[in-house]
C-alpha cells in the first residue's frame, strides 16, 4: 500500500539513510564484538525507532529486510539485549515486515530466524543450537 501523497524530503532522507544504516549495521553485526557495540551504543535502538515511526520506511521492503537482518544478527550475539530489543519494538517490527512482504524471499528467510534469535536472547541464552 503506497502513501496517498509523496513523502517530504526529510522522510525520504530518513528512509534512505535509515535503510542504508540498517544494511551496514546488519553486515557489521555478523561479528559478535561489533553486534554488541551496536546494541550498547544505541545504534540498533535508533534504527528500530526510525523503522517503527516512518510509514515510508515500513513500506520499503529493502529497508525492512535490512532492519530484520540487523535484529537477527544482534539477537544472536547479544543475549543480554533481548529484553531491550523487545521493549524497543523489535518483535512488532519483525512481524510487520513479515506481514507486509509475505512473498519476499529475504523476509521469508530472515524473519523466522530473527524471531527465533530474539526469543532466545529474551530468555538470556543466545541462539539455540
Amino acid at each position: 500500500m503506497l502513501a496517498s501523497s509523496p513523502p517530504d524530503d526529510e522522510t525520504c532522507m530518513a528512509c534512505s539513510s535509515g535503510g542504508a544504516a540498517a544494511s551496514l549495521y546488519a553486515v557489521c553485526a555478523t561479528d559478535e564484538a561489533l553486534a554488541t557495540q551496536l546494541a550498547e551504543n544505541g545504534s540498533v535502538a535508533t534504527i528500530l525507532e526510525t523503522a517503527n515511526e516512518a510509514e515510508e520506511y515500513q513500506q520499503n521492503a529493502e529497508c525492512m529486510t535490512a532492519a530484520v537482518e540487523l535484529l537477527m544478527n544482534v539477537a544472536k550475539f547479544c543475549a543480554t539485549q533481548g529484553d531491550s530489543l523487545l521493549e524497543a519494538g523489535a518483535l512488532d517490527l519483525i512481524l510487520l515486515a513479515m506481514a507486509q512482504s509475505p512473498f519476499d524471499e529475504h523476509i521469508l528467510k530472515s524473519g523466522p530466524q530473527a524471531l527465533q534469535a530474539l526469543e532466545a536472547a529474551a530468555e538470556g541464552c543466545g541462539t539455540p543450537a
